[in-house]
């Protein structure tokens, strides 16, 4: 299946969560023949009589159009940031190491003996600017290198290297290591924006390894090769960045020089080292209803890219145009998305009901990207409210009441925008309150999980003002069931003891009868489609207990036992069928009430 549109998670490396990639996949692509990557240079020698040697680091990298967002014109230079620095002499014997500054600028002590040096620029770093590898494939493990010699004559004390530099043509390098040093860049960018931001000069993010060939396809390394994609591997550490296919780089999609990809994949880094993920993973769209962890999860790293660049874009291209030497090329814009437009008329990932943008991601991208941006006038807008991007970071990384917290839960939106909320409702930022709540309004994002995840606590039924609750679904053009309007999500919490007997009772009005489902998942499940289940295929093994009527007529009662099963958090879902229905068939509604029979008592939500 062509996983359409943003660069999805890997998770664990197994694609169980890819229903049609479930088989033709197979481990990481490895062989024994694997190396390790070479030992990071980082003994600096002092040398007495010394020469200074002073130049800079540079790459070239294919530009967007400002306005078509396409790779297009000629190359154009960059500095290349924190990489590795290796100084060898003419035996190839190491004499120094080094790293390039954040600008650009190398600067390293040799001896003052007369003779011929190499000075190699590795694309990796592992300082206190950043901590990152771009290799050049999982079996040789191979940072890309550019190098240039000078010769000494033993008696000056400066020597000038002048400009070292990867290039971004075919034609002027096979490797196109400019391409390499471009995705260096970008985490650099990311970590120098992020240290800029908390006011934390000494942070710097954990290490993280990038592969990427010019011409080559990562997904061809778990058995996929024409499903072109860049992807993070969850829990590896890895990001495998797109460098085309069949060695094409002049027309097929390719990734090393869109950085909206880059640093998205990057996010997805971060975000499962510092704010953890719930996300299973699977196909999204950008204008489609998805799991709220994975609507989350991609909202988040849509967002970060933005917020790095400084830009209300996100661009995602193949091939490039417009260059004068290498004319051969054509440019595609893949995906283009703004996210300063307002969720009730973009054409992307619109919302209209309440609670919708929790399972939207770019809902949720622009819902993290205007509270960021600055009004442009005194008066404030609907559409910026102006938060430092210090709050977000503070609740995504925060590991008492953030999001690196064990004690939260099937992480969404709902989740993270009701903790900001609290932040953002306080004397320090009266003047941002209009501004954010306008926001909200008009992206159709709660400050609560009302709409997923919803705690549920057993309560006298008298206590409980929330039931019944109605559920309005509606039928879907295609096999997936609509997550948001045909479905409710209850976080639950069973001790591994009691002898907890779950009941949904239901009655109806309308035209027609809802049929509804009762259906408990483990705390990291993948949702199980109806139409699977339909179709002849088993229970995901993420699904522990559920129970499906068909009557003639659609009211009672449908239980389940959770006895046997282990302490911890789960999810109720309760799930209108829809597969196969019209829309006539589903002219109604269905009035249900959560119950716990062995103490008579119900599961009343919190929201």
């Amino acid at each position: 299946m062509k996983l359409s549109f943003l660069r999805f998670l890997l998770f664990g490396l197994n694609f169980t969560f890819l229903s049609a990639c479930s088989s033709g996949g197979g481990g990481g692509g490895g062989s024994a023949n694997v190396a390790s990557e070479s030992t990071y240079c980082s003994s600096v020698r002092t040398y007495s009589p010394a020469v200074t040697v002073t130049g800079t680091a540079v790459y070239y990298y294919r530009p967007t159009h400002a306005t078509a967002h396409v790779l297009s014109g000629n190359p154009v230079s960059d500095t290349i940031a924190a990489a590795e620095v290796v100084v060898t002499d003419s035996t190839g014997t190491e004499v120094q190491c080094s790293s390039v500054d954040g600008s650009g600028n190398i600067s390293l002590s040799l001896p003052k003996t007369a003779g011929t040096y190499t000075v190699k620029i590795n694309s990796r770093a592992n300082n206190a600017l950043l901590k990152a590898s771009v290799l050049d494939d999982i079996n040789a493990n191979t940072p890309y290198s550019i190098s240039k010699t000078i010769t000494l004559d033993g008696t000056s004390t400066t020597q000038a290297l002048g400009q070292v530099t990867a290039y971004a043509r075919q034609s002027e390098s096979a490797a196109i290591e400019g391409a390499a040093f471009n995705i260096l860049k970008q985490l650099y960018k990311t970590n120098d924006y992020i240290r800029t931001k908390i006011s934390d000069n000494n942070w710097v993010a954990e290490k993280v390894t990038a592969y990427w060939k010019a011409g080559f396809n990562p997904y061809s390394y778990f058995g996929y090769p024409s499903t072109l994609l860049s992807f993070y591997a969850a829990g590896e550490r890895k990001l495998y960045i797109l460098g085309g296919k069949d060695g094409n780089v002049k027309t097929s999609d390719t990734d090393h020089f869109d950085n909206s990809v880059i640093i998205h994949e990057y996010g997805h880094f971060l975000e499962d080292i510092y704010g953890k993920s719930d996300s299973p993973g699977g196909s999204h769209n950008g204008n489609m209803i998805i799991d709220p962890r994975l609507a989350w999860s991609e909202g988040w790293a849509n967002f970060l890219q933005a917020a790095v660049q400084g830009t209300k874009n996100y661009a995602d291209t193949a091939g490039y145009c417009n260059d004068t030497v290498e004319t051969s090329g054509s440019c595609n814009l893949q995906i283009y998305f703004r996210l300063d437009e307002s969720g009730a008329t973009t054409t992307m990932d619109a919302v209209s009901f309440a609670g919708e943008g929790v399972y939207r991601e770019l809902s949720v991208t622009r819902s993290l990207y205007k509270s960021i941006a600055t009004p442009i006038s005194t008066n404030t807008s609907s559409l910026a409210a102006g938060l430092p991007f210090s709050e977000i970071w503070t609740i995504f990384a925060g590991s008492t009441t953030g999001f690196h917290s064990s004690a939260v839960h099937f992480r969404n939106s709902g989740k993270f925008i009701g903790l900001l909320n609290s932040v953002v409702n306080t004397a320090t930022y009266s003047a941002n309150q209009a501004a954010w709540n306008a926001i909200l309004t008009n992206e159709k994002q709660p400050t609560d999980t009302k709409y997923y995840a919803n705690p549920v606590s057993l309560t006298p039924s008298a206590g409980c003002s929330k039931f019944p609750i109605s559920l309005d679904p509606v039928t879907q053009s295609s096999s997936r069931s609509n997550q948001f309007r045909s479905n409710h999500f209850y976080e639950y919490y069973y001790n591994g003891s009691t002898n907890d007997q779950i009941s949904l009772a239901y009655s109806q009005a309308g035209v027609q009868t809802i049929d509804l489902d009762l259906v408990v998942y483990k705390q990291d499940y993948i949702y199980f489609e109806e139409s699977d289940e339909d179709n002849g295929k088993t229970n995901s093994t993420y699904v522990v207990r559920s129970v499906r009527r068909n009557p003639t007529f659609e009211s009672g009662t449908e239980s389940i036992s959770m006895t046997g099963q282990a302490a911890g958090f789960y999810i109720i879902n309760v799930r209108a069928a829809t597969y196969g229905k019209i829309t006539a068939q589903l002219n109604g509604t269905a009035t249900y009430t959560l119950n716990e029979t062995a103490t008579g008592k119900v599961l009343c939500p919190t929201y």
